[in-house]
């Protein structure tokens, strides 16, 4: 069983424009969609369609509309009471102003018409970002109390081992004894309300009962936990799936060099993923036992006791990026599940997340859908 958490849900509202964003304007809205979001459940979703036996732990209300579209989206769902709205997170996407060069802000087909606006007939107007200029504004979350975050504690450990503690209060179970049999993927923000220490509280909590705990988060509750592991080994996640920013934040890396990185293509050469490599393994011997570092179109890193790899991403027409890490945990954790060895495991992730990419919005990709390249990876 794999279970994921998503601590600070969201209904994830993309609307697109038919002009140019403009700071004090009056702005018509051409088209619109709202889709269940949450890095967790992204992952959840993914690994449902995939076969996978998993569930989706949330904190959600009873009447909460995010409840039903999680619903009517068949995921396998779990639920933990909160009083809180759901948060609504929005994209805005916008037509590029006019730069004088013909097709340079346009997409394939005729999404933009001769005033440069979008076209609200165009089949194609919400499924792409390019030509646009994708601005997000993102709600905190409602703040959760106490009696909430203890019951979503209580939700998060039932079922996980024999539901004890397989040794004393502090004490993880042994590293080859983490079971990937009781798989916990924690994921994403924490709302207000959570202390910023909570991941590496709950990372302690799983290993103690013998889980094994992957974590994809960033900003103030990432350097907590990185805090507290260096502190307490039992606070090193078994996985941790950083981006290129987030890594930066970890390990002091150029977050500019890194974004470079990102965009420089894939065709990425041992000298350029050096310090990447390097801070991966880094993580590794403070105690993580894998890092996965996705690095947007130009692939993903990963590091693990047997060695370090790289994959490239196959070439892919972008619409979405949205989700796409999340798939690419999501392929990563399916790997695993099946047993599957690390380069084979990086291979589908990133396969996951280049699938994820083709799609709109946040889109999971079905399997079908999905094409690994074990051939592709070279080790570093």
């Amino acid at each position: 069983m794999i279970r994921t958490l998503t601590a600070n849900p969201s209904l994830d509202r993309t609307v697109l424009l038919g002009s140019p964003l403009s700071a004090g304007g009056v702005h018509r809205i051409v088209r619109e969609s709202t889709q269940v979001g949450g890095k967790g459940v992204n992952v959840a979703r993914a690994l449902h369609l995939a076969g996978a036996e998993v569930e989706a732990l949330v904190p959600v209300g009873a009447d909460d509309p995010y409840r039903a579209l999680l619903e009517a989206a068949d995921a396998p769902l779990r639920t933990s009471p909160v009083d809180g709205a759901v948060r609504t997170n929005l994209t805005v996407l916008s037509p590029l102003e006019e730069t004088g060069t013909t097709g340079s802000t346009g997409t394939t087909g005729t999404a933009r018409g001769a005033d440069g606006a979008w076209s609200a007939e165009s089949p194609d107007a919400l499924g792409t970002t390019s030509g646009t200029v994708t601005t997000k504004l993102n709600e905190p979350g409602a703040r959760i109390s106490p009696t909430e975050l203890e019951a979503l504690e209580s939700a998060l450990l039932t079922g996980i081992g024999d539901g004890a503690p397989r040794g004393p209060r502090g004490q993880s179970a042994p590293t080859g004894e983490r079971s990937l049999a009781h798989t916990v993927m924690l994921s994403g923000s924490l709302a207000p309300g959570f202390p910023e220490d909570w991941y590496a509280r709950m990372v302690r909590a799983l290993h103690e009962h013998g889980a094994w705990a992957g974590v994809d988060t960033s900003d103030g509750p990432l350097r907590a936990l990185a805090a507290a592991w260096g502190e307490d080994p039992t606070c090193a996640p078994d996985l941790l799936k950083p981006n290129a920013l987030e890594l930066a934040q970890l390990t002091g890396l150029d977050a500019a060099a890194l974004d470079a990185l990102e965009g420089a293509g894939t065709d990425l050469d041992a000298a350029e993923l050096g310090p990447v490599g390097e801070a991966a393994q880094d993580l590794r011997a403070q105690g993580v036992r894998e890092v996965l570092v996705t690095l947007g179109g130009a692939g993903a890193l990963l590091a693990s006791s047997q060695g370090t790899w790289f994959c490239p991403a196959g070439p892919t027409r972008v619409v979405s990026t949205v989700g796409a890490g999340d798939c690419a945990t999501a392929g990563f954790l399916l790997a695993r599940s099946r047993g599957e060895d690390a380069p084979t495991a990086l291979a589908r992730a990133v396969a996951y997340g280049s699938a994820a990419v083709a799609l709109p919005g946040t889109t999971i990709p079905r399997p079908d859908q999905v094409v690994a390249r074990p051939d592709a990876v070279r080790a570093l």
